[in-house]
């Protein structure tokens, strides 16, 4: 049987909420780079990225919430689109992009 929409969401919503900080800062620097996932998280130094995803740190609780956030946001993309197009819909490529934000900055 096909996985249904709703199935999509819950895969996203439990590996973003279930997954380790580290991993989740690990999974989105491998995809975005140190720093869109620094603009994301809404922290200066990109440097941070990289300890975190090495578990040498930890980050904020907003920055955390935010990058599980995105992480969830990623997950449910990727049930429909490829990790390019979804990097370029992070940095703000989206067509159907209506307000001009970056996705990365509203997430």
């Amino acid at each position: 049987m096909p996985e249904t929409l709703s199935d999509q969401q819950r895969r996203a919503h439990a590996r973003a909420t279930r997954q380790g900080i580290a991993a989740t800062a690990a999974d989105l620097q491998e995809l975005f780079g140190q720093r869109l996932v620094a603009v994301i998280a809404g922290v200066k130094d990109a440097k941070a990225v990289g300890r975190w995803a090495r578990g040498q740190d930890i980050p904020r609780a907003q920055a955390a919430a935010t990058l599980q956030n995105a992480l969830h946001v990623v997950e449910l993309l990727r049930s429909q689109e490829d990790d390019e197009t979804i990097r370029s819909w992070f940095r703000g490529m989206n067509p159907r992009q209506v307000n001009l934000k970056a996705e990365a900055l509203a997430v």
